[in-house]
């Protein structure tokens, strides 16, 4: 599999410069791994108990639109936040559990939580007015309808041949 030769955080947008370095380092584990063959627990890529939390997001793009797709295990829709723009979108969230269990001489209250914030520059402009977003079973779908302007930018061209 081919990877950007750019660092992480310069292609995602780095919030702040610890942040930055923890993701270059999820990433450097996760690339070891991956090379190895290695299943890392998903845990580990998750949580990393200090309340950071990264999901997986996807983006494609086709004439019309841009679809970005966000596992979101364990998150309230109210918990959602999604901002869009012209040329980038935001999506910020919470997720918080708490388990606890009384049993004869055994007591054990754990809680788990962590917030995270993506922002994602976008390959084409969309009409943010137009953009939707549908969260269902744990998964974010947002759809951003492509600008009229930006539609018409592409044109097939003919191969003429001798």
């Amino acid at each position: 599999m081919a990877r950007s030769l750019l660092p992480h955080s310069k292609r995602q947008g780095a919030l702040s410069p610890f942040l930055s370095l923890r993701e270059e380092m999820d990433h450097l584990f996760d690339d070891w791994a991956e090379g190895l063959n290695i299943r890392v627990p998903s845990v580990w890529k998750e949580e990393g108990g200090n309340g950071l939390y990264n999901p997986r997001i996807d983006m494609v793009e086709n004439e019309k639109a841009i679809k970005v797709t966000a596992e979101l295990p364990g998150i309230n829709d109210k918990d959602l936040e999604i901002t869009v723009s012209d040329d980038s979108i935001t999506i910020r969230g919470e997720k918080s559990e708490e388990k606890e269990t009384k049993e004869n001489n055994y007591h054990c209250h754990e809680r788990r939580y962590g917030s995270f914030e993506r922002t994602l520059p976008l390959p084409s402009e969309v009409d943010s007015n137009k953009a939707s977003a549908e969260f269902k079973k744990g998964i974010l779908q947002i759809t951003l309808p492509k600008t009229q302007r930006e539609q018409k930018k592409r044109h097939k061209l003919s191969v003429k041949t001798e």
